[in-house]
């Protein structure tokens, strides 16, 4: 495998990594010796990845490719892309623009690979574009749709047996794949004989761009460049997938007008009516009726048909039948609940409303998934880089904190060493000090017991005085009492004449008190009737 992070060169241009360009190869020349040119985008990316090759109108009338190859040219997210993604939206130009599958000289271009450089004007253009664009490719998807007057499932084909091929068909995610080597002369066959896992995509009608078709098959891309690892994303599941190597084309046994009873991706039980033919005045002539159990892959969308006319394609449906209805009675259950719709098998018979219906499906379901597988791995990286940083934290602590111990615990060590002698020196001065104080101490005691001898006698003394002294003031006290009470008696009789005295004087003055007080009495009478008879003036 090629990696991508160099340079490629395509004709005379070159494209770096990290570049996007847009090429103009000389395919061959018309008649007027103008060349003709085949465009070719080039998607360059910074990584190193594998280089994929997507084309499409091989057969100028199949345009359905040219919208899916193109779009997705425009609308990749560039950023961060690893490998390479060489796209050719129109590798048929001359059928391309004349609307028709062929190429002028009425060839087909999808029978002349790889071609040859002294060929034939088909052989010529096809080793042209197989030697500047397909061998550069380490992987291709070659985009088609159904031939004239027909419809198609989107279905793969790819040969099975190269399991690299078997890689992308899986990974792209069709429900049917069609197991088949492909017919030689095609950019199939000859890139996957030269090394290089290529499948074919069928997709639709021709001569027209169908959106539908368009969105699913960009889809399918997508999953291819998420399986390859060209960028991250979440590849989008079928409802089922199915491997089958044989396909029968059912066809009408009368001629007439068709009314059909069928559409690609219909699963049709054995017996079952397809199509139903009548003559130009509406009377039925004929049924046409499924030969097996199996899925309609493509129908003819022409209005009539002779006797031998192909009316169905359909691919034959065994052991992986019951696998097939439970998947899709699931998808019309999932649809029902989510639109509210109501007898959803009976009532819609469009192929394009299923498809829009179950992309949208497969969209929200691929998005949750994406969006809760993100939310895990981001919680569970979270969590891992909280426990690593608190991890390296503690580590640097215990490093950080490991000398400043050490040096904390010598330092304690020394400062003990140190401190050792002066603490026995200490408690040597304590006990001296002890020694030295112990016979003052008894001297003291010995002081002390003495005082208290020698105070003894004084004390006694003392005591002795007291007693005589307050022998000899009893009689005095006596004495002084005696005393006293004979100045009482003699003072007694006494105060009784004062007393009779006082009472004497206090009776003679009585009566001047009375003539006093009338006086003064008769004095205010006489003031008050003055007073009365001013204010009666």
């Amino acid at each position: 495998m090629q990696e991508s992070g160099d340079t490629i060169t395509i004709g005379d241009v070159k494209v770096a990594p990290g570049e996007i360009k847009h090429i103009k190869l000389k395919i061959s020349e018309s008649f007027f010796t103008s060349p003709i040119v085949m465009p070719v985008s080039v998607i360059n990316g910074l990584g190193d990845g594998p280089r994929l090759l997507l084309s499409a109108a091989t057969h100028g009338d199949e345009v359905n490719g040219v919208g899916i190859v193109r779009e997705l040219i425009y609308s990749i997210n560039h950023t961060n892309f690893n490998g390479m993604l060489i796209c050719v939206p129109v590798m048929n130009i001359t059928g391309f623009l004349n609307h028709t599958r062929y190429l002028p000289d009425g060839r087909d271009l999808n029978r002349n690979f790889p071609g040859r450089a002294d060929g034939n004007p088909a052989q010529r253009i096809a080793h042209t574009i197989f030697t500047e664009v397909v061998s550069k490719c380490d992987f291709a998807l070659d985009f088609h749709t159904a031939g004239d007057g027909r419809a198609n499932m989107i279905q793969v084909r790819a040969d099975m047996r190269d399991s690299n091929v078997k890689r992308i068909a899986k990974a792209f995610g069709s429900e049917i794949i069609i197991d088949s080597e492909g017919l030689p002369g095609t950019l199939r066959r000859s890139a996957a004989q030269s090394g290089i896992p290529t499948i074919t995509i069928e997709a639709g009608e021709p001569h027209k761009f169908e959106r539908k078709v368009v969105k699913q098959c960009l889809q399918g891309i997508m999953n291819v460049i998420y399986e390859l690892g060209m960028m991250k994303g979440t590849i989008c599941e079928p409802r089922f997938q199915v491997v089958v190597k044989k396909t029968e084309w059912v066809r009408a046994d009368r001629g007439g007008i068709l009314e059909m009873k069928t559409y690609p991706r219909s699963l049709e039980k054995e017996g079952n009516e397809l199509c139903v033919i009548t003559n130009p005045f509406g009377v039925e002539v004929g049924i046409v009726r499924a030969p097996f159990t199996g899925m309609v892959v493509g129908v003819t969308t022409r209005p009539v048909a002779s006797p031998g006319s192909p009316i169905c394609h359909m691919v034959k449906i065994d052991k992986t039948l019951y696998k097939v209805e439970q998947a899709i009675r699931k998808k019309a259950e999932e649809v029902e609940k989510v639109h509210g719709l109501t007898e959803l098998l009976q009532e819609i018979k469009s192929e394009d409303d299923i498809a829009e219906i179950e992309l949208q499906l497969q969209k929200v379901a691929a998005m949750l998934i994406a969006e809760r597988e993100e939310a895990e791995k981001e919680a569970k990286k979270k969590e891992m880089n909280k426990v690593e940083t608190q991890k390296l934290a503690e580590e640097k602590m215990d490093k950080e904190s490991k000398p400043e111990k050490e040096s904390k615990k010598v330092a304690e060590e020394k400062m003990d060493k140190e401190s050792k002698p002066e603490k026995e020196s200490k408690k040597v001065a304590e006990e001296k000090m002890d020694k030295e104080s112990k016979p003052e101490k008894e001297s003291k005691k010995v002081a002390e017991e003495k005082m208290d001898k020698e105070s003894k006698p004084e004390k006694e003394s003392k005591k002795v005085a007291e007693e005589k002294m307050d022998k000899e003031s009893k009689p005095e006290r006596e004495s002084k009492k005696v005393a006293e009470e004979k100045m009482d008696k003699e003072s007694k009789p006494e105060r009784e004449s004062k007393k009779v005295a006082e009472e004497k004087m206090d009776k003679e003055s009585k009566p001047e008190k009375e003539i006093k007080k009338t006086d003064e009495k008769s004095k205010e009478d006489k003031s008050a009737k003055v007073n009365r008879i001013d204010m009666s003036q």
